[in-house]
């Protein structure tokens, strides 16, 4: 990289631009005067006696020389086994929380969010720009596919589109503090957080789930059924009838719509003895397969199934 990317107009700056472009004048870039800001050069100086540091006790010197911006490296600077602290302060920063209350939350001072901000995740000041903040602070996983493990991605969407107090619900499980202090006090907690949890897995299914050959007409059968509990419940009864037809009618247009022996016509050749007996696994079940395991009824799936005969 160099200036042109970490400038502080360049609207596609990463969110730690001051912190590389640090890196970069350390390694021995130049100094931009007019556009390296204070800030800047203060990561410059951090970064340059950080390396010089050859055991703890000089460690601890700079420490007590800056207590904020070596708190903020090291939340930056975690291992893979610790970043969650960094994740939720970044996702929390994009809910437009205040430093204090960021503080509190992670057990450390509010200078040390304000100069994480500055340092390594420069966003207060974009914000209002929601197409920088997704396609550059979050990243392409928005758009290309986001799965539960990438925790990271979904508290910073969850943050920035919706805010704290779902994004609570996510990171700390719970949605309510409340402490069951009697047996039916308890069997109503049970009872409540397995309503919550289903739904929040309900959603993280939504949002997860990829749209590919193998799942695109399950998509569309959960999007029938939900138009179905709508009508039943009341909600737009004629208008979504209607809806239900067309999508009825599209999916039995659609080419991977499996073919119906005896009702559509029949193709020619091989087509229409496989169509009779065809048989595809689903993903579990391939999954399965990959860590030898044994999906229940593979055998008669694997028995059901005929193929061409040769010559």
């Amino acid at each position: 990289m160099s200036i042109l990317q970490y400038r502080p107009d360049n609207p596609r700056r990463p969110a730690d631009w001051r912190w590389q472009r640090a890196v970069e004048i350390v390694q021995g870039s130049p100094v931009a005067r007019r556009r390296d800001d204070h800030t800047v050069r203060m990561a410059v100086k951090f970064r340059r006696l950080h390396n010089n540091c050859e055991n703890d006790t000089q460690r601890l010197s700079l420490l007590d020389a800056n207590p904020a911006l070596y708190g903020a490296y090291e939340i930056y600077d975690a291992s893979d086994e610790c970043n969650e602290p960094r994740w939720e302060l970044e996702a929390r920063l994009l809910a437009s929380e205040s430093f204090a209350d960021i503080a509190q939350r992670l057990g450390v001072e509010a200078e040390v969010i304000e100069t994480y901000e500055r340092v390594f995740f420069d966003v207060i000041g974009r914000l209002d720009a929601p197409g920088v903040i997704i396609h550059t602070v979050i990243g392409k996983a928005v758009q290309m596919g986001l799965a539960e493990r990438q925790y990271d991605c979904l508290w910073k969407l969850l943050g920035y589109r919706v805010g704290s107090s779902v994004l609570d619900a996510f990171i700390y499980k719970f949605n309510s503090p409340s402490v069951p202090m009697t047996p039916d006090e308890t069997s109503a907690f049970w009872n409540d957080q397995t309503k919550e949890f289903i739904k929040k897995k309900g959603f993280l299914a939504s949002v997860t789930m990829p749209v590919n050959w193998q799942t695109q007409v399950d998509i569309l059968n959960l999007w029938c059924r939900m138009l179905e509990m709508e009508q039943n419940a009341g909600m737009g009864a004629a208008g979504t009838e209607a809806i239900l037809d067309n999508v009825q009618v599209m999916m039995e247009h659609l080419p991977f719509i499996r073919h119906r022996p005896g009702v559509d016509a029949e193709p020619p050749g091989d087509t229409t003895r496989l169509e009779a007996t065809g048989v595809r696994l689903r993903t579990n079940e391939l999954m399965l397969i990959g860590v030898n395991e044994t999906p229940k009824g593979l055998e008669e799936i694997l028995s059901s199934a005929k193929f061409p005969k040769r010559g």
